[in-house]
């Protein structure tokens, strides 16, 4: 996959967010986007976006779980 466009990287956010990636895709979005801080910026304006117009405050409690996770590592 390659992420050379805003719509890729959105479309490629977007899919993570439903949990519809493979695991490669996951490493190469996140490689992507850690590339520097106007591309992590991007993905987590895409990801508030996401959350505003399709995720349940379930979901979001989720997200929240995960992220404590990734601080603590």
């Amino acid at each position: 996959i390659i992420m050379s466009t805003h719509d890729n990287l959105k479309s490629l956010a977007e899919a993570y967010f439903e949990g519809k990636i493979s695991l490669e895709e996951e490493r190469q979005l996140f490689a992507f986007i850690n590339d520097n801080d106007d591309k992590k910026k991007q993905f987590y304006e895409y990801e508030e976006n996401w959350k505003k117009h399709y995720a349940s405050e379930d979901t979001i409690k989720a997200w929240q779980k995960v992220y404590n996770r990734m601080q603590v590592a």
